[in-house]
């Protein structure tokens, strides 16, 4: 059992503090791709057409140029465009227009008690869409997978598709194990009016326009935003998986992903409401009191991927690990967004007290008016505190470098 109970740690230099924080809540990420073992890519994009791109951890990545790897988790997405992608063991996967999809290779425990047995296996998810996969040379046993449905092939090659309601399936050759609601033969794209109303493809589309102003802009505050909203394109894909796939394994680790994801995004609002203050010109005492409620919540998140990480074992998925887990991720998210709230309310206390600007000091022309505009609008918009955070300029830009 994981015990949640924290203590508040010494003061120390609010700018070191928040560089701590910082990686810390960085390094915490890989375990949102399911398997924290992964280390080297899966596959690599072979052509394109088209606009896409291609979300990897908390990185947002335009497609520009083939060859471009893909990793454990990885997601791509396109809209009036197609993406070929060719794993290493020379299966093939092409992403049509309008698609939104995850890749995963790991090993996994199957059977029944006594029986286990590790299997290496490969799941490519399509959370709206339609896309083709072709199987390699390897062994490895392929699922083409919705969040409605899971099919293990076994046969070459086929489409799987997904409307938001109904997921598709179309053999070209051999047949599928179906887990849940699967309607079969030729289907139609579902297009765009799908991907509209995808909640997983309209949230990595608001999270690559927030990461595309973070890399204009700069700013601390956007960056930890760019951040927040990529975590939360994770969330809702898991919890799409966890609140409505049949398989039950499935569910429950798509279950412990979102917990994980809510907790570090707590951890990531802390750190945009300290961003703020420092914008802002804030008391350093406010500062301070939002930069301890930010290490509260990185310290509830470094424990939900801690409890996340006991679902695998040397690198193989136990299922029988995942009830606990889901239990612990599920406390250490609510501590660290009880923690996240307290940030919250020192930005709210800090603005209440920002004096009105004189009317010597209202701007009179329309970029400044502009500018003092967004800047109530954002303090207004956060949902979490911490202090101020002094990056150096190669580190905060780094994690929006690759976006377009």
């Amino acid at each position: 059992m994981i015990l949640f109970a924290l203590k508040r740690r010494p003061i120390m230099n609010s700018g070191f503090r928040a560089v701590l924080v910082l990686i810390s809540l960085f390094v915490g990420l890989f375990i949102l791709t399911s398997n924290i073992y992964a280390a080297k890519p899966i596959a690599r994009i072979s052509s394109f057409q088209g606009e896409a791109i291609v979300q990897s951890g908390t990185k947002i990545i335009k497609v520009t140029q083939t060859g471009l790897p893909l990793n454990q988790g990885d997601r791509i997405q396109t809209k009036q465009g197609e993406i070929q992608v060719i794993f290493n063991d020379g299966a093939v996967m092409k992403v049509r227009p309008f698609t939104n999809a995850m890749i995963q290779e790991r090993q996994e425990k199957q059977g029944w008690w006594l029986f286990k047995t590790k299997k290496a296996v490969r799941r490519i998810t399509c959370f709206v869409g339609k896309l083709w996969f072709k199987s390699g040379a390897s062994k490895r046993r392929n699922y083409l997978q919705t969040p409605t449905a899971v099919c293990g092939l076994r046969g070459s090659d086929g489409d799987i598709g997904f409307d938001n309601i109904n997921t598709y399936l179309n053999m070209y050759a051999g047949q599928a194990e179906v887990i849940g609601k699967v309607m079969g033969g030729f289907f139609t794209n579902p297009g765009t009016d799908a991907a509209t109303r995808s909640r997983v493809y309209q949230s990595l589309e608001k999270a690559h326009g927030i990461a595309k102003q973070a890399k204009a802009t700069g700013r601390a505050v956007h960056i930890h935003k760019a951040r927040v909203e990529a975590l939360k394109v994770i969330k809702e894909a898991a919890t799409a998986i966890a609140e409505n796939n049949p398989d039950t394994t499935l569910a429950r680790e798509a279950q412990v992903a979102a917990n994980v994801a809510a907790a570090n995004i707590a951890a990531g609002q802390a750190l945009e409401a300290v961003a703020q203050l420092q914008e802002t010109g804030a008391d350093q005492s406010a500062i301070d009191a939002a930069q301890g409620a930010a290490e509260n919540a990185q310290a509830h998140a470094d424990l939900a991927e801690q409890a996340a990480e006991t679902i695998y074992e040397d690198g193989v998925l136990n299922p029988d690990s995942l009830d606990q887990a889901i239990t612990d991720t599920e406390t250490a998210a609510t501590n660290a967004q009880e923690a996240a709230q307290a940030a919250v309310d020192v930005v709210d206390e800090a603005a209440s007290t920002t004096p009105e600007p004189s009317a010597e000091e209202t701007p009179t022309s329309t970029e400044e008016a502009t500018t003092t505009t967004t800047t109530t609008t954002t303090t207004t918009f956060v949902t979490t505190t911490t202090t101020t955070p002094t990056f150096p300029t190669t580190t905060t830009t780094a994690e929006v470098s690759d976006s377009q």
